[in-house]
């Protein structure tokens, strides 16, 4: 214990660890909402299953769920139940392991045979984004004195295509 109280690079070792950990943060992907976790992670199972050529593919979602300790994090359970093509096993197995870390496999089951039945049940994990600007309203325009639309929601309401023109300030002309 005496020697590690003498090395003088425990900073630094903390900053490449708080380093590595805003990396590792970076590559899990970011969703606004718990809807689009559950989309998202269906979107990733479904190309997952074409890249991987699994025959028959089914894709089930579960809840979103928060992570316990991180409050910014969601994480949502799957599975993926269909057939890996003969001789398809590394594929797959190699193409699922370059999902670290945002997805993680809790179970594998894969049976004997050309064709084998797999069910994949998986658990990713994704970032609760923070929306950049607020959008406008659908039934809102942009601003009708300048056409300017700077992503907040102007004063002006939307016109039908048969509406007549919005009148400018000071009159007709």
């Amino acid at each position: 214990f005496s020697g590690m109280q003498e090395q003088k690079d425990w900073p630094e070792r903390a900053e490449q660890a708080e380093a590595g950990l805003a990396e590792m943060r970076a590559r899990i992907p970011a969703v606004t909402g718990a809807g689009l976790a559950q989309a998202e992670m269906q979107a990733w199972l479904t190309e997952f299953a074409g890249r991987t050529g699994l025959i028959e593919p089914k894709v089930k979602v579960e809840d979103t769920l928060d992570v316990p300790g991180y409050p910014d994090m969601w994480q949502v359970m799957a599975r993926l139940d269909g057939q890996i093509p003969q001789y398809g096993q590394a594929a797959f197995l190699r193409a699922l392991s370059e999902a670290l870390p945002w997805i993680q496999a809790e179970r594998l089951e894969i049976a004997d045979g050309d064709q084998p039945r797999t069910v994949l049940v998986v658990r990713g994990y994704y970032r609760q984004a923070v929306a950049e600007e607020p959008t406008a309203a659908p039934e809102l325009a942009p601003d009708a004195e300048t056409g300017a639309d700077d992503g907040h929601a102007a004063a002006t309401p939307a016109t039908a295509p048969d509406a007549p023109a919005p009148v400018p300030p000071g009159g007709a002309t």
